[in-house]
């Protein structure tokens, strides 16, 4: 005999301002598990909504991220990360701007303020290097793509690891 998982929902999560704008867009897991963030790259400038998991297992919306410097038809929010008391979000350039490199948004813990979110940097690449494209955050270490970074040669790009840029070779396929 074998045995069969079943997912069964026991939470939805929503925003204080849902609406009919495709919500979520991209989801992420807190290595906690007690910290759920959630992506709406499809709004009119995108925003990304935290969630927090109380002691008595409900989920409360904790913030709500929009960076006061996004375009209209930005993609904020559409790729996250999270490590330890930093936020890492995306935020990639769209609309009628034409714009072909992205940025990140870092955030911390208890900056500003206890149980505060706060911001740290904005991260942005040059050009047309489509810096951020993708992204990961481990253990403190962000490591962001530009894949059509000139450099080193036409779209050879490179690899930011935490402000230390290495170069890596890229394909054109």
């Amino acid at each position: 005999m074998s045995a069969t998982a079943v997912a069964v929902e026991t939470r939805k999560l929503l925003p204080s301002d849902a609406g009919p704008n495709k919500y979520v867009s991209s989801v992420g897991i807190h290595e906690s598990g007690n910290l759920v963030i959630v992506g709406n790259s499809q709004a009119i400038r995108g925003a990304a909504y935290l969630f927090e998991r109380t002691p008595t297992n409900t989920w409360v919306e904790r913030m709500r991220f929009q960076p006061a410097d996004s375009f209209d038809f930005d993609r904020y929010g559409w790729l996250m990360r999270s490590s330890d008391d930093v936020l890492a979000i995306g935020n990639r350039p769209g609309g009628t701007v034409a714009r072909t490199t992205g940025s990140i948004y870092l955030y911390e813990r208890n900056r500003g303020g206890g149980d505060n979110w706060g911001i740290v940097t904005k991260l942005t690449g040059s050009g047309d290097d489509r810096f951020a494209i993708t992204f990961d955050l481990e253990a403190g270490t962000l490591a962001v793509a530009a894949p059509w970074d000139d450099q080193v040669g036409a779209d050879a790009g490179h690899v930011t690891f935490s402000g230390e840029t290495r170069e890596a070779r890229t394909t054109g396929d």
